[in-house]
């Protein structure tokens, strides 16, 4: 199945990966991934942990439509919780 492609400065071909999923488990919400996130597709949120009846923070996918696919996310977090996917055409 074919992808979107962009073709780099040097003329090589790039398949961006766009964010598809956060693993809320792993999540340490450090804020690494907000802070390298220049298009504010990611945003910090509280939820329940009903494990341990406690309120734990973690990151979300806020405006996944302005993600650009460059992973600096995923990248910068130092709990693999990002997933990411390239988009078909």
């Amino acid at each position: 199945m074919p992808y979107l492609t962009s073709v780099k400065r040097d003329g090589s071909k790039w398949i961006p990966e766009f964010v598809k999923e956060i693993k809320k488990s792993e999540c340490i919400a450090c804020g690494r991934c907000f802070k390298v996130c220049a298009h504010n597709v990611l945003n910090l949120k509280e939820y329940e942990d009903d494990e341990f009846d406690d309120i734990k923070p973690h990151m979300t996918i806020e405006s996944e439509n302005n993600c650009i696919g460059c992973k600096s996310c995923s990248r910068t977090c130092p709990r693999n919780c990002f997933i990411h996917s390239p988009m078909e055409v």
